[in-house]
């Protein structure tokens, strides 16, 4: 009988017995214990940008005739070129998607002595500059009042306009800004999986805050001496106040190689919305024709979920870079308020849209 028999329990065994994996320090997540690095961190700082891109939910343009008369939403009717190279009248919308917004976000998350439990607050915003975009193309005439004649049928572009409002204009410029913020705390409670690369995982509740303001310009102008001249303006800004509580989920996977891990992340909240908007027109005259301010609450839901690859730089310093995506349904967007009739514009609306915002982001984590 060799001495080994003799021998007490090694590591491994010691595992067993604790009711933990093998060779894993009782008390310690295995996400910090099979890091190369600090192995039970007390707190967790991370700083990272986002560059977030958003969405609307309209065509640019919407081809007229073949039974087409047009949408709801259009602000002018225009010639312009087709794929085929032949003219063809199209509704101009406010369609687009924006560039990316860069949005600093800083997150702290802080452990309790067995590092099972921890506490976590973040915050994030981006006050986007404003930005100025032609609607169309403006080679050719934006008909906005006078008649124009579609598969033998008469369509006026906008109606229920003021007296003093523009027939024809040269050009229509509108001009988008948009406010976006965000402020989150969440409690996870941490726990180990016994096999798979799924090296820790945590499940949280907590409050959420999360605001986005968004206000439009439209410009209708026309050419003279020199420079362009409004001679009409629509003007719509709506901003959406939810708060509410989150749940979320999320788990770090280990690779390979020792400096590098992947991290998932997914939240859903259930907000309450308050929301508001603010119409107004204002003719060629420069005199407020109509405005309708209005408010309303409703239920929200946010969905968010991010991924991350996760580089070890030093024993406290961690770089990441990643891809998230955050969407919320039932919100009033400013380019939906927008109406062919401005009868409707300047109405009570049921506005009903949704956001999604997407794009990469990169960070740094740095633990003690």
């Amino acid at each position: 009988m060799g001495l080994e028999a003799f021998a007490g329990p090694g590591p491994q065994d010691q595992g067993r017995m604790l009711g933990t994996q093998e060779g894993q320090v009782p008390g310690i997540p295995q996400a910090w214990a099979m890091s190369m690095w600090n192995p039970a961190p007390f707190c967790v700082i991370k700083t990272e940008m986002m560059f977030l891109r958003t969405d609307f939910n309209q065509p640019q343009s919407v081809p007229l005739g073949g039974g087409t008369l047009g949408g709801s939403h259009r602000l002018a009717i225009q010639a312009e070129v087709s794929k085929t190279g032949q003219f063809q009248l199209v509704d101009d919308n406010l369609g687009i998607d924006t560039p990316y917004l860069v949005a600093p976000r800083l997150t702290g998350e802080w452990y309790n002595a067995d590092r099972c439990k921890s506490w976590e607050a973040g915050f994030w915003a981006s006050v986007g500059p404003a930005r100025n975009y032609t609607l169309g193309n403006n080679d050719f005439p934006y008909f906005v009042t006078q008649p124009v004649t579609v598969d033998g049928a008469t369509v006026i572009p906008v109606i229920n306009t003021p007296a003093a409002f523009p027939d024809v204009v040269d050009d229509i410029q509108w001009r988008y800004t948009t406010q976006v913020m965000n402020l989150e705390g969440m409690y996870w409670c941490h726990f180990t999986p016994e096999k798979g690369a799924v090296s820790d995982c945590a499940w949280g509740i907590g409050p959420r805050y999360f605001f986005v303001h968004e206000k439009i310009h439209v410009n209708y102008r026309n050419f003279v001496d020199q420079d362009f001249q409004t001679v009409g303006q629509l003007t719509d800004r709506s901003k959406n106040d939810l708060f509410g509580v989150q749940i979320g989920a999320k788990a770090i996977l280990q690779s390979p190689w020792k400096w590098m891990r992947s991290s998932l992340e997914t939240k859903i909240g259930l907000m309450n919305n308050d929301a508001r908007n603010f119409t107004e027109v204002v003719d060629s005259l420069g005199v407020v024709a109509g405005s309708k301010r209005w408010d309303r609450h409703q239920f929200s839901p946010l969905f968010e979920g991010s991924y991350n690859m996760e580089f070890f730089i030093s024993q406290y310093v961690t770089a990441y870079a990643g891809f998230h995506v955050l969407y919320i349904d039932r919100l009033d967007r400013a380019a939906e308020q927008f109406s062919n009739d401005l009868a409707i514009f300047t109405d009570v609306q049921k506005n009903q849209s949704d956001i999604l915002m997407f794009g990469p982001k990169i960070g740094f984590m740095m633990n003690w």
